[in-house]
């Protein structure tokens, strides 16, 4: 019987691409923070950098939501936002707020999404097959 403990929050970064894979919950944080350091570490390229998130309904609660715009540092990041979930929709709203470049987009819109982030054939396989293999991750 494997012990390997599943995830609520699976980020990869590919690339100039960084995905994150969420299942229904919202992230532990040590996930969270994980998060937070791979965008720290990228602070100074993220106008160059591509977020990509698809969720089944998690996303950040409210300290998060304060931690990650303090991790951004008022730095602009091009991110799509992929979900049927309206709670979603709600908390991207309020990300954009204070991430401009931020969109969210319907599972059935995800080729809009890649639009949005200006994915080049390749990103686009190689966000596909990542944002698959993440989803095998999640609890």
């Amino acid at each position: 019987m494997s012990t390997t403990r599943k995830a609520n929050l699976v980020v990869r970064r590919v690339g100039a691409l960084v995905l994150l894979r969420q299942n229904s919950e919202t992230a532990s944080e040590r996930e969270w923070h994980n998060l937070l350091k791979v965008i720290i570490s990228l602070r100074d390229d993220l106008p160059k950098v591509k977020f990509i998130v698809r969720t089944d309904g998690g996303g950040p609660s409210p300290s998060q939501r304060r931690s990650l715009e303090q991790a951004l540092g008022g730095r602009p990041a091009r991110v799509a936002v992929v979900s049927d979930h309206l709670k979603v929709r709600f908390v991207t709203s309020t990300i954009a707020l204070f991430q401009k470049e931020l969109q969210s987009f319907l599972v059935k819109e995800t080729p809009k999404a890649y639009e949005h982030l200006d994915l080049s054939d390749s990103e686009l396989r190689q966000a596909e097959a990542a944002l698959k293999e993440m989803e095998s991750e999640l609890a």
